[in-house]
Formats: structure tokens, sequence, C-alpha cells
């Protein structure tokens, strides 16, 4: 089940929905280049930034929900266990 709802004032007010059938878990590993742009008052970087995204897909090509992790292991094992929960098809791409 999950859940759209609004936020007033710190009250939650919304109704639950069931979850779509997902068909297949996957981790996306994605490189990119970063920058921070130079404000005066922080330092200037750039480099190159990794990012764990775990996806889980229903019947459309585009993902339902996504997960982001910076480190690889927690994305692995946070996928392993969807896969295994929902008992879906398991996947990693490497982008």
């Amino acid at each position: 089940m999950v859940k759209d709802y609004y936020a007033v004032l710190g009250y939650q007010v919304g109704e639950w929905a069931s979850l779509p059938t997902i068909n297949k878990v996957a981790v996306v590993t994605i490189n990119y280049k970063a920058t921070n742009t130079r404000n005066g008052v922080s330092p200037t970087w750039s480099g190159t930034v990794t990012d764990h995204k775990v996806l889980l897909y229903s019947e459309s090509p585009t993902p339902e929900f996504s997960f982001f992790y910076s480190a690889k292991e927690p994305a692995m094992e946070a996928a392993k266990l969807l896969s295994a929960k929902l008992n879906t098809v398991y996947e990693v791409k490497e982008v």
C-alpha cells in the first residue's frame, strides 16, 4: 500500500492506494561530472560523482519507484531484499 498525502501544519491527510505489481528490480550505477558553482563563500570543486539507483518497474518501461544511494553495497542489499520480498527479477546495470 502507498499513501498520497498532503501535509498542512504537520498533519498528513490522504488516502491509501494499492501498489502496482512490481515485475523487476534493477540497480543502476551512474557516473557524472558535478561542479560547485563559485559563490565567494564555499570552495569551488568539480569531479566525477557515482550514484546508485534502485529502480522498481511494473508493466511500464519507466520505473514506478526509485531509491538513491551513494554507496553500491547498500543499494545492492536493498535491491536483493526487495526482489526477494516481491518475488521479482533482479538485475544490475552499469551506465
